[in-house]
């Protein structure tokens, strides 16, 4: 199979080695109007074409899939927080999603009616930033796992999600049994958390892991640079198959 990546819908806003933090990718990508690439793009690009072979620069590369959860065994309250090097970033959670747990909370980036952005941020003072996103438009998945481990991801966002399953690798399955070739390594923090997804490749493959492609980062600390891709607006529809099976969002595929 070969990958042309030539469509025009695509956009690189940055790379890894002159890489942007999580702030700076979405506020430039909401001044030249562009949606950030989501979860479930970086998926079809990393383990459903070779599209990765050509640009292993991009990674580690942040999705435009936002992500927000507690710590394990707590409650969601109105607002979830994280906070790293002297700042904390707080999300107001979904009214819905209040008194649950071992629930996440996802929203994908796009550039909205008149232009507008789904998520900004505002600095508050004392060192404390909102992350901006209408609370109704985040969407629930629930049974998010309390600990790192492989699951299957869910299909709306690509967060690994259910009960522990093994991957398998080269040479035998860990754990030992129920090998699932679906696994995808779900990394996230002790405590809580709010940040974008990141997906990887690091050029080799452990035990199975194709190099980093199953790895899911919902830990990527926002003072770290990383590679992000932006869909122009025009192309933002769901990530829906269209008739000849690939993304709507993505390079087409010559077969």
């Amino acid at each position: 199979m070969m990958v042309t990546n030539a469509a025009p819908n695509i956009v690189r806003i940055a790379q890894w080695d002159a890489g942007l933090t999580q702030r700076q990718a979405v506020e430039t990508a909401n001044q030249r109007k562009l949606a950030i690439a989501p979860n479930l793009e970086f998926e079809r690009r990393l383990m459903h074409t070779d599209i990765w072979r050509s640009e292993r620069e991009m990674y580690t590369a942040i999705s435009g899939t936002l992500v927000a959860y507690e710590k394990a065994g707590a409650r969601i309250g109105r607002f979830i927080t994280y906070s790293e090097k002297g700042t904390t970033y707080a999300i107001e959670a979904n009214p819905k999603a209040i008194g649950m747990i071992n629930t996440a909370l996802a929203v994908d980036h796009l550039i909205g009616a008149e232009s507008r952005p789904n998520i900004e941020y505002e600095d508050k003072g004392g060192n404390n930033v909102l992350v901006k996103v209408e609370p109704s438009m985040l969407k629930i998945i629930e049974a998010f796992p309390a600990k790192e481990g492989w699951y299957v991801p869910e299909p709306e966002f690509g967060i690994p999600v259910g009960r522990e399953v093994s991957y398998r690798n080269k040479v035998s399955c860990y754990p030992a049994n129920d090998p699932n070739p679906n696994a995808h390594l779900l990394v996230r923090v002790d405590g809580s958390y709010v940040g974008l997804a990141a997906r990887q490749y690091f050029g080799y493959d452990y035990e199975g892991d194709l190099g980093g492609r199953r790895y899911v980062l919902l830990n990527w600390p926002y003072s770290a640079p990383a590679g992000a891709l932006g869909i122009r607006i025009d192309a933002q529809a769901p990530a829906a198959e269209n008739a000849t099976g690939t993304s709507v969002l993505s390079e087409p595929i010559q077969k």
